[in-house]
């Protein structure tokens, strides 16, 4: 949910004072790189996006998760450090990251350095992360709380066809009971370095992930590898089309 005028200008004011400056809105709108006049709409209809607190944060050089905790309805953001388990990260990786982990362990292959990439590379992390990861009911919670019509709608943002703004991401894995910082960088909305995530997370955790955990992994992503393989087919044809 959308932060009210109220919850907005409880955040906002503090902060500038904190800063030794007057706030004003327009200084607000100036630092979070949103139109002046989008904000005060937004005010009016108590629909703030939170976005603009991250982007204050970020031109202030303070940390947008702090700057999200002071949100009283969104304390725990920064009260308890994100510690995503093995199984989330590696959930949220692209199959083909972890089918050649476990190529490389059944023919005894020295550990390699990955290179996975940007986190927003793999159009699927999200939707693999609430399905491996994820409790069973997980989609059907999020869609409740995020008050979308059809499931449809929420695989459009779980496969990245659509964006999670902040406060989706947030409300909607929360209630799920799920990370929602973890959810926060997987939506590209915080860096992993802003959610205090080490810059090697990814590959520790695949390297260090059990055999057994690992296998059981593999199995649960057989149908995402499918989808893959036949998205590179269509891709390339349409190549092959196009020379």
């Amino acid at each position: 949910m959308r932060l009210t005028s109220d919850e907005f200008s409880a955040w906002a004011e503090p902060l500038y004072q904190s800063l030794g400056e007057k706030l004003t809105w327009t200084k607000v709108s100036i630092d979070a790189d949103f139109h002046g006049v989008t904000i005060s709409m937004q005010r009016t209809r108590n629909q703030v996006d939170p976005q603009i607190i991250i982007n204050v944060a970020r031109k202030r050089g303070l940390e947008p998760l702090e700057q999200l905790g002071r949100i009283p309805r969104w304390n725990y953001l920064s009260a308890v450090r994100s510690t995503p388990s093995q199984l989330e990260i590696i959930a949220s990786l692209s199959p083909a990251h972890v089918y050649r982990e476990l190529a490389d362990r059944l023919l005894i292959n020295a550990p390699r350095h990955s290179d996975f990439g940007p986190w927003d590379a793999y159009h699927g992390r999200l939707s693999t992360w609430v399905d491996v990861a994820g409790p069973d009911n997980a989609r059907d919670v999020m869609r409740r709380e995020l008050q979308l019509r059809t499931s449809s709608s929420l695989s459009r943002k779980l496969n990245s066809h659509s964006k999670f703004d902040a406060d989706e991401a947030i409300d909607g894995f929360t209630a799920a009971g799920m990370d929602p910082v973890y959810a926060l960088v997987l939506a590209n909305v915080l860096t992993p370095q802003e959610a205090g995530y080490s810059d090697t997370i990814r590959e520790d955790a695949l390297l260090s992930i059990s055999d057994e955990d690992l296998l059981h992994l593999c199995q649960r992503q057989v149908r995402y590898t499918s989808r893959l393989l036949a998205d590179n087919r269509v891709a390339e044809e349409h190549l092959r089309k196009l020379q």
